[in-house]
């Protein structure tokens, strides 16, 4: 899932509202929205900054069986930032192989 393909559904200037009920109505699941904080930037900038005043984030992990019969996990993280208006600012996308 890449930030593109994101932002695609959820353009920059899209009000929370909005994107809570798009993301929830393409079946990614519930959103937890916080409408006092904006989210953490990765790494480097995590302790320096938050994107936003308002945010939203989901996220899901995928196991499956490979043909070695081994587990692997895949975690994908959505965080969205808003500003003081409600607007969408900016979108990370994290996915982690396991």
């Amino acid at each position: 899932m890449a930030r593109n393909y994101i932002l695609r559904l959820t353009p920059i200037g899209t009000h929370i509202d909005d994107v809570v009920e798009i993301m929830e109505w393409n079946g990614y699941g519930r959103l937890y929205v916080n409408l006092s904080n904006g989210f953490r930037p990765p790494p480097p900038s995590f302790y320096d900054a938050r994107i936003g005043v308002m945010s939203a984030r989901t996220g899901w992990s995928f196991y499956y069986l490979t043909w070695y019969r081994w587990f692997h996990t895949t975690e994908v993280n959505i965080n969205w930032g808003f500003d003081e208006d409600g607007k969408l600012i900016d979108v990370y996308v994290r996915k982690i192989w396991g």
